[in-house]
């Protein structure tokens, strides 16, 4: 409902205070009114007024009556029921008035010779219609001032409110729906409907440029991604303790690095330093490493770069891996890291720059290429430390943010960035308010064994009193 105004045939929701109303409750219901379809009935039927009514109204105005309805009835006679021969009368008076010296004249010869009977006919039918005219709107006036005048009085008001309305009107129907209800509240201006279920987000534009354009299958891709969101807790992760995050950066040395020149993020991946076999030992499994990864990206991409059309340069340093360095859980690793993000942060990447490429690396790839689709394929640039000295990466990134050992002039080691302070924070105030919350709640839980303790002595003592 809206203020001031009625219903306008669309759903309309409310909080509506019931006390006072239903005896031993109180409570607030939101209700909801619904236009569920339409209705007919007889307005002199529902609303007429009741007959001892209807005839006291009639005796009251019976009382002077009499005069104006022998002059309603005598106009109802002259309109309706002169018959049109009284044309004819006008016309023979007009003919006996106009010219007195011809009327022993036949009145056949006169039509055929004399003009001025023509024009005598013509007037007579033009004075009839008026006069019919006439007598119409003198009725109509006396009625509408009958009526207004027999309105006055409150018996009257209910016969006359009817017999203007028409045997037949439609109506809305609507219905009445309670939603919802909760305990009363005194405070009539917090009577306000709950907020609407929010929205399910818009498609990002990401993953309809990963689907080639395909609005079907980049909204498949993206309802199976929220799903995972909700199921994974995602959009809260910042906030959620991350105890081995320490321990995962020593182990897997990642780092966010300043940006390239066309203002994107760098990250650098060193995995000649991936310790994963010591990783599982120290217990960190799967799921843990996929919180790291999930940690990273959504701090990439909600905090340091939110815009969809932000992009990311990955540096993949392969100084010191060797192929036995490849084992199997170095794989099962490798595809949940690519699986993760390519799936739920698709066409991020500006490039892939793969540094200090070792020669057994080649032949690896040969097998790998096929697979990879051509968009991939362009952003993936191969450097060897020959290329690396000569300063291959400065093409893409300025000599001030590249670290040193990539031809660069950049002081601040990987790991110390502005980037990788920020998100330690982050991190740390997340693990601070995790540890307060379970000091509050085993002091809470202390406290709570120590009133019971209490009172269990409290009770010995009494009973051995009474002893």
């Amino acid at each position: 409902m809206e203020e001031g105004g009625g219903f306008d045939g669309k759903r309309r929701e409310a909080w509506l205070p019931t006390r006072g109303g239903m005896p031993g409750e109180n409570v607030d219901v939101f209700v909801r009114f619904e236009q569920v379809g339409t209705m007919t009935l007889d307005p002199r039927k529902h609303f007429g007024a009741p007959a001892t009514v209807t005839a006291a109204a009639a005796a009251a105005g019976g009382i002077g009556s009499n005069s104006s309805s022998v002059l309603q009835n005598t106009l109802m006679l002259l309109q309706h029921y002169i018959p049109p021969c009284g044309v004819v009368g006008l016309f023979l008076l007009l003919d006996l008035v106009a010219f007195p010296n011809t009327h022993h004249t036949p009145l056949s010869g006169r039509l055929c010779e004399e003009v001025h009977v023509l024009l005598a006919l013509l007037s007579a039918c033009i004075l009839y219609s008026g006069l019919q005219q006439s007598l119409a709107f003198v009725r109509i006036y006396r009625h509408q001032k009958q009526q207004q005048q027999s309105c006055t009085s409150l018996p009257s008001l209910l016969s006359c409110s009817t017999s203007s309305l028409p045997p037949t009107l439609l109506c809305d129907r609507w219905e009445l729906v309670v939603l919802d209800w909760r305990a009363a509240n005194d405070d009539d201006s917090s009577l306000s409907p709950p907020l609407p279920p929010a929205l399910p987000p818009p498609l990002p534009p990401t993953f309809l440029n990963a689907e080639k354009g395909d609005v079907e299958k980049a909204q498949a891709r993206w309802t199976k991604t929220l799903a995972w969101r909700k199921a994974n807790n995602v959009d809260h992760i910042l906030s959620q303790p991350h105890p081995k995050f320490d321990l995962i950066k020593k182990m897997y040395p990642q780092a966010f690095h300043y940006k390239d020149k066309q203002g994107h993020v760098c990250f650098y991946e060193i995995l000649g330093k991936l310790q994963v076999g010591e990783l599982l030992r120290q217990g960190v499994d799967l799921s843990d490493l996929t919180k790291h990864i999930i940690v990273q990206q959504e701090f990439l991409w909600g905090i340091l770069q939110p815009a969809q059309t932000d992009r990311v340069t990955l540096v993949m340093d392969l100084k010191g891996v060797s192929f036995a360095d490849v084992t199997g859980e170095v794989v099962n690793f490798a595809k949940m890291a690519v699986g993760l993000t390519s799936t739920h942060y698709p066409a991020r990447s500006c490039r892939m720059l793969i540094v200090f490429v070792p020669g057994w690396f080649n032949l690896i790839f040969r097998f790998i290429k096929p697979m990879l689709n051509e968009d991939t394929k362009r952003k993936i640039i191969f450097l060897d430390e020959r290329e690396i000295r000569e300063g291959a990466m400065l093409e893409f990134i300025d000599s001030e943010f590249l670290p040193k050992e990539y031809g660069g002039t950049c002081e601040v080691p990987l790991g110390k960035s502005p980037f990788e302070v920020q998100l330690k924070g982050i991190v740390d105030a997340a693990g601070a308010a995790a540890a307060v919350a379970a000091a509050a709640t085993a002091a809470a839980a202390a406290a709570a064994a120590a009133t019971a303790t209490a009172a269990a002595a409290a009770m010995e003592g009494e009973e051995e009193e009474s002893d």
